[in-house]
């Protein structure tokens, strides 16, 4: 538990004079992204959350965190209107609707109306990665203006947002190092080991566990290591972790990425070894991966 009341105030109070609305906007979203993050464990849409509480957890879930943008956004400027919202979203593994937030302002008597999506940014926040749900999407049921990127970019500039620049040109640039790497006398093995100490500073930017195992995910799988993979979610009590499965072929390399976001390496045997001492994964697809492995032991 990690009381964030004192640095959300604090955003508040360091935000530049003489800036438009939007950019108001854009640097409580920013700076607000890089307290939060996810709540992994939770999904209890009765938790309270306010700036008059004392206490303001770090670990928000979408519908905490779309509340607290919303409450913030509507002090900073009368000329700034945010509500929740609820919004649909595929393969959502829960029942009740992912929230977000509509910002509506005036803008030289033209109504701007954008959709926020902070907890679908958070990771990116975190790892300052170029955001993806600040003013670039639509909704079913609302007529929306779209951010351009490039404006976002201006604003990140203007603002000091992105003091080191964005990841994402990091990334593109370690892609194409790595594209002139030969590595057909690797085994699959090796290479997936060779990509991700290349990789490991960028695993260094952030140590949340929701947040890494999006990065992960979403731009090592995809950009770096370049690999077919299953990912699944192991419980005991209340502790869970990752669990990542590359694989290419017959071949596979098992990694575990734990509740302290610690990435590591693994294997088949020492996943076997959790299930037989309580853990369990409730998708099954784990088990699943571990009966293809004993069966190729066998043939």
């Amino acid at each position: 538990m990690e009381n964030i009341k004192s640095e959300i105030l604090d955003i508040i109070n360091k935000m530049p004079q003489d800036i438009s609305p939007l950019e108001k906007v854009r640097w409580i979203y920013i700076n607000l992204g890089k307290i939060l993050a996810f709540d992994s464990k939770t999904f209890d849409s009765s938790k309270n959350v306010s700036l008059e509480s004392d206490y303001i957890d770090k670990y928000q879930t979408c519908v905490t965190t779309s509340i607290l943008l919303s409450e913030i956004l509507n002090n900073i400027d009368p000329n700034i209107k945010c509500e929740v919202v609820e919004r649909k979203l595929q393969n959502r593994p829960h029942r009740q609707e992912h929230l977000a937030n509509i910002l509506t302002f005036n803008n030289n008597g033209y109504e701007e109306k954008y959709l926020l999506d902070l907890t679908l940014d958070l990771y990116r926040i975190h790892f300052d990665l170029k955001t993806a749900q600040f003013g670039y999407c639509g909704h079913e049921k609302y007529d929306l203006d779209i951010i351009p990127q490039i404006q976002n970019d201006e604003m990140d500039k203007k603002l000091g947002l992105y003091k080191n620049g964005y990841t994402d040109y990091v990334i593109s640039d370690l892609k194409n190092k790595l594209s002139f790497i030969d590595f057909s006398n690797m085994t699959f093995e090796e290479e997936i080991e060779y990509k991700l100490n290349q990789s490991k500073f960028l695993l260094d930017m952030n140590n949340t566990y929701s947040e890494t195992n999006e990065f992960i995910y979403i731009y090592l799988v995809d950009y770096i290591l370049e690999c077919d993979t299953i990912r699944s979610v192991i419980r005991h009590g209340e502790e869970q972790k990752y669990v990542y499965i590359f694989h290419r072929g017959k071949e596979t390399v098992w990694y575990i990425c734990d509740e302290n976001a610690n990435f590591y390496k693994t294997s088949s045997d020492e996943i076997r070894y959790l299930f037989d001492n309580g853990w369990i994964n409730n998708k099954g697809i784990i088990y699943e991966c571990l009966d293809s492995v004993a069966s190729k032991a066998l043939a």
